[in-house]
């Protein structure tokens, strides 16, 4: 049976590179455990043949993402990724007011192990992760911040 899927946006697309508007609830690479669930690797495989992954943004995270379309154009975009050449900021709405408007978290990061799928603060174990934020605009209950990592996650 054909799985059904709603073809993703396509923001920009050149011989090289395609760039996605990846809608939250949308992998970006097969599920290790479930390979069967839609993904838009899969989708753009489908589409373009071959399609290289060039980052990844988590399931329930929506924005752009880019996937090169031949092995030059992957190197190269990947070395712009290490070289810090890309910006990537989020916005996010927090549950909670922050104390400071603006800061670093610099917490290393690892898979927590009581729920799959899932990170966790794990300063023994953990990698690097540094988050440059700033609050856009407080509610009552929630703060909506503007967040940069730093450190590629």
């Amino acid at each position: 049976m054909e799985k059904l899927y709603t073809p993703p946006e396509i923001l920009s697309e050149a011989d090289d590179y395609v760039f996605i508007n990846k809608s939250s609830g949308m992998l970006t690479l097969p599920d290790r455990f479930d390979p069967a669930i839609s993904n838009l690797y899969h989708i753009l495989k489908s589409l373009y043949g071959d399609i290289f992954v060039v980052h990844r943004i988590d399931k329930q995270t929506s924005g752009v993402i880019a996937f090169a379309k031949n092995a030059d154009a992957h190197r190269e975009l990947n070395l712009q990724f290490e070289s810090h050449q890309v910006q990537k900021k989020y916005l996010v709405l927090v549950h909670g007011v922050l104390k400071n408007a603006e800061g670093i978290i610099d917490l290393a990061i690892g898979e927590n192990s009581g729920k799959a799928g899932t990170m966790k603060i794990d300063t023994v174990h953990g990698k690097k992760s540094v988050t440059k934020y700033r609050v856009i605009e407080k509610f009552l209950s929630y703060s909506l911040v503007e967040a940069e990592p730093l450190s590629g996650r």
